[in-house]
């Protein structure tokens, strides 16, 4: 039995579930989901059945009332009880160390720990990753009711921008990479749709574009702009990093160069951006 801890949203949840299913795979072992610190929000999105989380994810979890009866310190208190009694360690994956250096730990009864950004996590089975994540019908429905009010016969060009915590941070990327990218593929049969934390900004730097939509809804569909998109003009984030990367039309992708360690000239996490995919500065 091993296991991975949930921290952050939907794409680093995202990564950890891939991180997991396949080194479960390879280990020919069990694993659960430890939600300690947050609630899996994967399932609330994606088709995935049950049969392929653990027994605790199956039974105990769907239990009626769940909610109310596991508050926050229970729940600290069970995930440590489990973890004591599948007699698991704990290990942690940094971000500043390559994924082929810190897969060489990998073994059996551990708790896994960290974000796991890289697909070189999950590259063994890759293809039964991307099934899975199969977006649940009632949104791709949702989502399918927007597009058809946007124009047919365009090209689709999504545009994530995250500012909100990055601004803080000093990770926020500038109008000037967004705007190069732009420049880099503009053509008149472009539709642009930006998704963003800051309307205000786009509206600033942006309002000159004519054939564009801001997107308003919930992130399940601004999700869904990045998956059928022909072109991808990312953020650094893992939100917009599995939007392109499920993308089936396998489109033109931008990214930041170093992702989130453009601060210190270097790409962070190691090897976060796949093969293929365009780095701007």
């Amino acid at each position: 039995m091993i296991a991975v801890r949930l921290e952050g949203r939907l794409g680093n949840q995202l990564f950890q579930y891939a991180f997991i299913y396949s080194v479960s795979k390879n280990l020919k072992t069990r694993f659960y989901i430890d939600k300690s610190v947050i609630n899996f929000m994967v399932l609330a999105y994606f088709d995935i059945k049950p049969a392929r989380l653990s027994v605790l994810d199956q039974y105990v979890f769907t239990i009626s009332g769940y909610k109310n009866i596991f508050n926050h310190h229970l729940k600290v208190a069970f995930y440590k009880l489990l973890k004591g009694i599948c007699g698991l360690h704990e290990l942690i994956f940094e971000n500043e160390l390559s994924p082929g250096e810190q897969l060489k730990s990998i073994n059996d009864k551990v708790l896994y720990t960290g974000f796991f950004q890289s697909e070189d996590y999950f590259i063994d089975h890759k293809k039964e990753i991307i099934n899975l994540f199969s977006i649940k019908r009632n949104y791709c429905e949702q989502f399918e009711n927007i597009l058809k009010t946007l124009p047919a016969s365009k090209k689709y060009v999504t545009v994530h921008i995250r500012r909100g915590d990055y601004a803080g941070l000093g990770l926020a990327l500038s109008s000037d990479y967004y705007k190069r990218a732009i420049d880099s593929i503009h053509t008149d049969e472009n539709y642009y749709i930006f998704i963003s934390d800051d309307f205000e900004f786009i509206n600033r730097e942006f309002g000159h574009i004519e054939n564009k939509y801001l997107s308003e809804n919930a992130e399940i569909i601004d999700f869904q702009f990045l998956t059928h998109a022909d072109v991808c003009i990312l953020s650094a984030s893992s939100f917009s990093w599995w939007g392109a990367y499920l993308n089936p039309k396998h489109p033109k992708v931008i990214a930041p160069a170093y992702w989130l360690g453009k601060n210190e000239g270097k790409e962070l996490p190691v090897n976060v951006i796949p093969e293929g995919w365009i780095k701007f500065k």
